[in-house]
């Protein structure tokens, strides 16, 4: 039991700094990705002559190079999206929790039942040595 409290302790602390860190993580994906569109918007308008505040100085995009960049901006896109759920991670880590307190209980009740028959049996043996 004490163990269990500890464990719902500790995960009432983990959810409360990870809401913290949570939202510091969405504050920096929505920088990273304001970033990545407006390099893409670049490669895509100034081979069109639409960015006029910049002097490009490299070669310009192609179509190409410009939907191979789209693809891997949408696949980093989908990998930084996803986000451990850590309610169902420590929910889980609960359950297997209860689950190995059960079976330690069962063995050490198991285990119990066996030294008694164990002592029972001896006692028996000493009973007919007299």
């Amino acid at each position: 039991a004490r163990l269990s409290t500890t464990l719902k302790q500790s995960k009432a602390t983990i959810i409360k700094a990870y809401d913290i860190v949570k939202s510091e993580r969405n504050r920096i994906f929505r920088q990273w990705d304001a970033c990545e569109r407006e390099a893409l918007i670049f490669m895509r308008d100034a081979p069109l002559g639409k960015v006029g505040r910049y002097e490009i100085r490299s070669a310009k995009s192609t179509a190409i190079e410009l939907d191979v960049a789209f693809a891997a901006y949408l696949e980093k896109r989908r990998t930084y999206r996803k986000v451990t759920d850590i309610e169902k991670s420590l929910e889980a880590l609960e359950k297997e929790n209860r689950h190995l307190i059960t079976v330690a209980n069962k063995g050490l009740a198991q285990a119990a039942a066996n030294t008694a028959k164990e002592v029972v049996a001896l006692s028996k043996t000493v009973e007919g040595m007299n």
